[in-house]
């Protein structure tokens, strides 16, 4: 099950990867906001857009679609309204 919005960020200079649990995206964007204004490097090639699962598990959009959409997360009008679609955004789970 698919329970918030997710960034994950990819240190560009040892690979390590830091995961940021926000209820939407714009709220992590604004910490990494910080670290950047404290003097880390955080470009925004480096950050990939997802969500995370009930074990912290990432996931792309693309695949947290398909999670949310097998565990019934997602309301008849939130399916309707995707034209074809197949990423998840925050606004689909609330």
């Amino acid at each position: 099950m698919i329970v918030c919005a997710a960034l994950k960020w990819t240190n560009p200079y040892t690979g390590l990867e830091m995961t940021i649990g926000c209820i939407r995206h714009a709220d992590g964007l604004a910490q990494l906001n910080t670290l950047r204004e404290l003097g880390w490097v955080v470009n925004k090639e480096d950050v990939e857009q997802g969500f995370l699962d009930h074990d912290g598990k990432f996931y792309s959009r693309a695949a947290a679609y398909t999670i949310a959409k097998f565990c019934g997360q997602l309301s008849a009008t939130t399916l309707a309204n995707k034209h074809g679609s197949q990423e998840l955004f925050s606004e689909d789970l609330y």
